[in-house]
C-alpha cells in the first residue's frame, strides 16, 4: 500500500524514539492498516537516539511521518514538546513507540473533544498482553498515601481500577489533548526527564478546568519498558522526578518522608 502525507491532519500524533525502532514500527504499521483516512492525521517522530538515525530513515521513506532528530537524548517532555510544536492538528496525541492500535479510533477521538466546551485531556486504556489494564495507565493525584498504598498494598489500586476510581491523570502513553490548551499550559515541564511530566500536565491542566478522562472505549496494546536496557537507570530516573513531582505539588512533610523511602528502597 503507498501512503501520502496528510495535507490538513486533524489529529497530530506525537512519537518519541529512544531505543525503539522495532516496537515503532510495528506501531505504525497497525496505525496505518486500521485509519483508513491517512489524511485524517499525521504522524511526528521526535529521534532521541541518534543511533536509529538511519533506521528511522528507511521507515520514514515507508511511512508518511515527519522526523525530527535531536542530537542527543532530551527526555520525554521536551522531546514530546518540540514534536508538538510542529504539530498541525488541533488535536494532539501522544503515543508511547511500545504501544499498538487496537482498532480504527481516530474519528470517534476527534467527536469526544466537542463534547466538552472547556476541554478535556483523553487517557486511552493502556493493556497489558494477557488483556488486563494496566495499573499506572492512570489515577489520583500522588501524595504520600497513594504511594504507601501502591507499594504496601497493591490490591487496593488494582481495586480502584475496576471501580473506575476517580481520575485525576492519565499516561502520557497514551494521551490526547486540544493543541491550544497544550500550548496554554506551555506544553510538558521539561524539567522531568521521563516519568511524572504527564502527572503534572494533568494536573495543572486540572486547576484550569479541564477535565481529565480515561476512557475504555478506546485501549492501546502496550509492551512496556522495550527502550531500557538499565534498570537501574529506570529506577534512578523514576525516583528523581517522582521527588521533582512531591517537591511542586506536595507539602514539605511529604518531601521528607518520600526521600526517606527511596533511601529505604536503595539500601533494602
Amino acid at each position: 500500500m503507498i501512503f501520502t502525507m496528510a495535507t490538513n491532519p486533524h489529529i497530530s500524533l506525537v512519537f518519541v524514539n529512544y531505543h525503539s525502532i522495532w516496537q515503532l514500527s510495528l506501531a505504525l504499521r497497525q496505525l496505518f492498516h486500521l485509519e483508513s483516512n491517512h489524511d485524517f492525521f499525521e504522524v511526528i517522530v521526535v529521534n532521541n537516539d541518534h543511533r536509529e538515525a538511519r533506521a528511522l530513515a528507511r521507515l520514514a521513506r515507508k511511512f508518511p511521518i515527519r522526523l525530527l532528530e535531536q542530537e542527543r537524548n532530551l527526555g520525554f517532555g521536551r522531546a514530546a514538546n518540540i514534536g508538538a510544536a510542529s504539530a498541525r492538528g488541533s488535536i494532539l496525541g501522544f503515543l508511547n513507540p511500545d504501544t499498538v492500535w487496537q482498532k480504527e479510533s481516530l474519528r470517534r477521538i476527534e467527536s469526544t473533544f466537542q463534547e466538552h466546551s472547556n476541554g478535556q485531556i483523553l487517557g486511552l486504556w493502556l493493556m497489558n498482553a494477557q488483556g488486563e489494564r494496566e495499573p499506572f495507565s492512570a489515577g489520583v493525584a500522588p501524595t504520600l498515601w497513594q504511594l504507601v498504598r501502591s507499594n504496601f498494598f497493591p490490591f487496593l489500586v488494582r481495586q480502584d481500577l475496576l471501580q473506575d476510581a476517580p481520575c485525576d491523570w492519565v499516561s502520557g502513553g497514551g494521551l490526547f489533548i486540544e493543541k491550544r490548551i497544550f500550548q496554554e499550559l506551555q506544553g510538558f515541564d521539561e524539567r522531568f526527564f521521563l516519568y511524572f511530566e504527564d502527572v503534572d500536565l494533568c494536573l495543572r491542566a486540572k486547576e484550569q478546568g479541564v477535565l481529565i478522562v480515561s476512557e475504555p472505549r478506546f485501549t492501546l496494546l502496550h509492551h512496556g519498558g522495550k527502550s531500557f536496557v538499565s534498570r537501574e537507570l529506570q529506577k534512578s530516573l523514576f525516583y528523581s522526578s517522582q521527588i521533582r513531582y512531591f517537591e511542586k505539588h506536595r507539602p514539605f512533610f511529604e518531601v521528607f518522608c518520600v526521600r526517606l523511602f527511596h533511601f529505604f528502597f536503595r539500601h533494602a
